[in-house]
């Protein structure tokens, strides 16, 4: 029984080299967190229909919808105009924070 009979006539469960995507079977790239198991060009193509979204688009989405309200307020009554803006400024410094504090993980 010469070498290279033993060699793969085993498969390996554990390292980079037995886990596969689960859409087109590429090794490379693998997302594992979550339990997804596709590689990342999978997951690009996929992201949306799995219900995942960026934070910075899911932020700024919640900043114009409340400059949005904050427009219409100001249409409304002009009365306590500072308070808006030191409120969509707490916002905006939240959203930062959130975004950079997200970048660091």
């Amino acid at each position: 029984m010469g070498h290279s009979n033993v060699w793969n006539s085993h498969p390996k469960n554990y390292g980079p080299g037995s886990r596969v995507c689960r859409v087109c079977g590429n090794p490379h790239g693998l997302i594992r967190k979550y339990g997804l198991m596709c590689c990342r060009q999978c997951f690009r193509s996929n992201a949306k229909d799995i219900g995942f979204i960026k934070v910075i688009h899911a932020a700024q989405a919640m900043i114009s919808a409340y400059d949005k309200d904050a427009s219409v307020d100001k249409m409304d009554n002009n009365v306590g105009q500072e308070e808006e803006q030191a409120e969509l400024t707490a916002l905006r410094v939240a959203y930062k924070s959130a975004f950079f504090s997200a970048r660091r993980m």
